[in-house]
């Protein structure tokens, strides 16, 4: 089952994060550190001294990076709560060139684990992947190397959380949906789905202008999403603003052509505006196309 699947089941019968190049690069060295590497190699000299005093600078930088990363990461205090504290002892591998490490996190809802890879590069240490881990095989990537995206396709991170909210949606479980669609949002904020997903998750609590808000918010994104038009329209109308809902069901129609239920509803539209003879004509191109309900509301026009 894919988005588009999911969209066709719903049809009716917040500072981003820091990027992670910026956040990647090196915050500060302790300088306690750093003149102890200085006094280990001046002292004892060697390839091994060396190595361990080297090794020190390392960990401190990656540390510092990795804290910073954790502490201001929105959707970590979305996920556990806020007030983030990060365990003080690092469990990985440190090398010259790459660091791999795990830090338990306690928010204040519960704790997780992330585990993080930085790279060192001209620019300083940098965080190439983040992963959350929410336990019992749950996982979320924060950040992901390969993640490079084709221009004018979703984030795949912010598509995983439009999946599950829709299913949530789809469900009955608005209120745990909007949760999933928050984050897909504040993890790419293009992604004309969420957008749309988000919009219908108001729409079920009965909070018409919010929703109405994000099918705007949709349609600038992607113009060509019948179904934002659709449920753009189903808002308008919930505010008794027909006239409006009327020329968004223009755009479901004609994005739409032979879909019944887009003849079928904007015959609704029409007929709430006393449009009775293109009311009639909706209805029967509705019917035409098989679309039962159609047919019973242009028996009842007549």
């Amino acid at each position: 089952m894919d988005i588009d699947d999911l969209r066709a089941q719903a049809r009716p019968g917040p500072p981003s994060d820091p990027p992670a190049a910026a956040i990647g690069k090196l915050l500060s060295k302790v300088a306690g550190v750093t003149l102890l590497a200085a006094a280990l190699i001046g002292a004892l000299g060697g390839g091994a001294w060396f190595w361990m005093a080297r090794q020190a600078i390392v960990s401190t930088e990656a540390h510092e990076i990795s804290v910073a990363y954790i502490e201001h990461n929105e959707i970590l205090a979305q996920k556990l709560g806020g007030d983030l504290s990060v365990g003080a002892l690092p469990v990985g591998e440190v090398g010259e060139d790459e660091a791999r490490i795990t830090y338990t996190i306690t928010g204040s809802k519960r704790s997780a684990e992330v585990n993080l890879l930085l790279k060192n590069t001209e620019d300083g240490w940098m965080i190439r992947s983040a992963i959350l881990d929410e336990g019992a095989g749950s996982t979320l990537w924060l950040v992901r190397e390969d993640a490079d995206q084709e221009a004018g396709k979703p984030d795949p991170r912010s598509e995983h959380h439009v999946m599950r909210g829709a299913q949530l949606i789809n469900a009955g479980r608005s209120s745990e949906g909007l949760e999933e669609l928050n984050l897909a949002i504040s993890i790419d904020k293009t992604n004309a789905d969420a957008w749309y997903w988000r919009a219908r998750a108001f729409q079920e609590a009965g909070d018409f202008p919010a929703a109405q808000t994000d099918f705007e918010q949709s349609l600038a994104l992607n113009p060509a999403l019948p179904d934002a038009y659709e449920g753009l329209a189903s808002v308008l109308g919930e505010q008794d603003l027909w006239a409006e809902a009327l020329a968004q069901l223009d755009h479901f129609v004609a994005l739409s052509p032979d879909s019944g239920m887009a003849y079928h509803v904007r015959s609704y539209a029409q007929f709430r505006l006393d449009h009775l003879e293109e009311a009639r004509a909706d209805a029967t191109r509705s019917c035409e196309l098989g679309y039962q309900a159609g047919c019973e509301a242009l028996a009842q026009l007549r």
